[in-house]
């Protein structure tokens, strides 16, 4: 059992990564205006990896473990473990919200039919033998925020597969209130950093792993010495990539980007050109399954020099973070 409902005292934003942007909303909910870019960036969650094996293939950020290094970073209090399944109604009955992670079909949203990763979505209530619940950033094309009614057997379910891990964030945060200036000047400079680290990716001398901007190319490279003639083959691990792509962030998460470039008031030439920048990105990405289904070789190689030609449109867009170009930029 599933129901869109319309709770207007949460403010359920859309994110675009679940853990952060639960942690955005609910501060929001609390009156304390941290955005989730801030959270992210802070929390040093814009820092590109891929393994460097194309057969166990690991392309990400560190979306996960930003959320919690910003609450320890800002001494955020807060409760992080797992609980007995029963106390969730309880302290949801009394007004308590519960960031859960859970792992499994969600029937509010078909997406999730052909996703298995853990997800974090918010329980703001309960009504009924229903829990309410706000997912942030379900993870379809449209972008879409769920906030409405989950059955309780259902999200017992998709939690017991985490072992019902929880987040309970502390309600008074007066010292975070008092630092919010700081939080986003810091966020300004945490961006600098990630962005110049991704155009200048730290080399590994004895190891496959590759960073920043190289993680992609070289996946890229990889793929063209992998991919099987077989179809089924290539088509498995252009899913693959793709689902690495858009879970693990790799190419999600320069959202975090674009939303702290329109915090920061960045000319609609620079917001536009690095959203269109996201949106290639995504393209070529769909364009590796089409080409896996052809088994197309020569139509892989132009994609990775697309994704070369991409890259070097990233750099100049990021000229306005980076003043590169001796320009300031606004605060």
């Amino acid at each position: 059992m599933s129901k869109d409902i319309q709770q207007p005292d949460y403010p359920a934003i859309r994110g675009f990564e679940c853990l952060s942007s639960c942690i955005a909303s609910y501060l929001a909910y609390r009156g304390i205006p941290v955005s989730e870019s801030d959270i992210f960036l802070c929390g040093g969650g814009y820092r590109i990896r891929y393994s460097g094996d194309i057969y166990r293939i690991e392309i990400g950020a560190d979306a996960y473990q930003a959320a919690f290094r910003f609450l320890d970073r800002y001494q955020v209090k807060y409760e992080h473990g797992r609980m007995k399944s029963s106390l969730l109604k309880e302290l949801s009955e009394r007004g308590q919200v519960v960031l859960v992670r859970t792992i499994g079909g969600r029937s509010y949203h078909k997406v999730f039919s052909g996703i298995d990763s853990p997800h974090w979505i918010t329980v703001t209530g309960y009504d009924s033998g229903s829990f309410v619940v706000a997912d942030n950033a379900v993870p379809d094309v449209k972008e879409s925020v769920y906030h409405g009614l989950v059955s309780e057997e259902e999200l017992m379910d998709i939690w017991g597969r985490t072992g019902y891990e929880y987040l309970i964030v502390d309600s008074k945060q007066e010292q975070l209130a008092g630092r919010i200036q700081q939080i986003r000047q810091n966020s300004v400079k945490e961006l600098e950093v990630g962005v110049k680290r991704y155009f200048h990716p730290k080399k590994h001398l004895f190891s496959s792993v590759k960073e920043g901007c190289c993680s992609i190319t070289g996946l890229f490279e990889d793929y063209l010495e992998a991919v099987p003639e077989e179809r089924a083959q290539a088509m498995a691990l252009a899913q693959e990539i793709n689902r690495q792509v858009r879970v693990g962030g790799a190419v999600s998460y320069k959202k975090a980007i674009l939303q702290k470039l329109r915090e920061m008031q960045a000319e609609d030439t620079v917001l536009k050109e690095y959203g269109d920048i996201i949106k290639m990105w995504h393209e070529i990405f769909l364009h590796l399954l089409k080409a896996a289904i052809k088994c197309d070789r020569d139509g892989v190689q132009r994609l990775k020099k697309q994704a070369e030609e991409l890259i070097e449109r990233e750099r100049k867009c990021a000229k306005f973070i980076t003043k590169e170009d001796g320009t300031e930029k606004k605060r």
